[in-house]
């Protein structure tokens, strides 16, 4: 229900308030080491890169991806052009090639349609070779073939990249909050009948300041004449 922004911020107040009182909280094992483990994971908290860094870093590579793609499929098509003048489209040893509908195929389908052209080339380059199928075309097809797989493994690993940092960024908001709620019950616990205001102090509100913020100044506009 907080933004990070929000947490950070109820972090320091959590953190303060375990300074303030120290004295009245140590019986509830808030000590030196527990307001250290605070410290350290609000500092990891504000370290740990934003989403838009990795996402950037997932656009990055799916672009390089579909560059490769494009460059799969010019190499494919000039390759059949040629496949064409000595097998009819439709026939037997052209269907071998399996091209048909490259246009709708995914990235994994096209891979392995360019690896397949490579392999059933190579099998027929004697047949051929006299209408310009060459080795160095077959093989410079493969390498391009090649160069889309690993562009899809990279974009493949950028994306999973950036679920394993939401999610490991998730779990260490959860361990900050998890801080800031023993802090926050045990100060209410002790103060409960002792300070009314040094309770409040302790209470985290459902709705965060931010958004109260927001909502208040809605709730502002909408009583706007028009």
């Amino acid at each position: 229900m907080f933004s990070y922004g929000d947490l950070m911020q109820l972090g320091h107040r959590a953190h303060k308030l375990a300074t303030d009182d120290a004295d009245v909280l140590a019986s509830y094992g808030i000590n030196d080491a527990f307001r250290d483990n605070l410290d350290e994971k609000l500092q990891q908290l504000k370290d740990f890169p934003e989403d838009v860094e990795q996402e950037y870093g997932a656009v990055a590579e799916n672009e390089t991806k579909l560059k490769r793609a494009d460059e799969v499929k010019v190499g494919i098509r000039t390759m059949m052009v040629l496949v064409k003048q000595v097998y009819k489209e439709g026939s037997g040893k052209w269907t071998r090639f399996g091209t048909a509908d490259m246009s709708k195929m995914n990235d994994l389908q096209l891979i392995k349609c360019g690896f397949r052209v490579v392999r059933v080339a190579q099998s027929l380059l004697t047949t051929l070779e006299p209408f310009g199928v060459t080795q160095a075309m077959i093989d410079a097809l493969e390498i391009t073939v090649k160069a889309y797989d690993k562009a899809y493994d990279d974009q493949q690993d950028a994306l999973l990249l950036r679920k394993e940092s939401t999610i490991d960024r998730i779990q260490l908001a959860n361990e900050l909050y998890g801080l800031i709620a023993k802090v926050c019950d045990y100060g209410k616990d002790y103060w409960s009948s002792r300070d009314s205001f040094k309770h409040s102090l302790y209470v985290i509100y459902e709705t965060p300041p931010s958004k109260r913020a927001k909502a208040k100044k809605k709730a502002a506009e909408k009583e706007q004449p028009e």
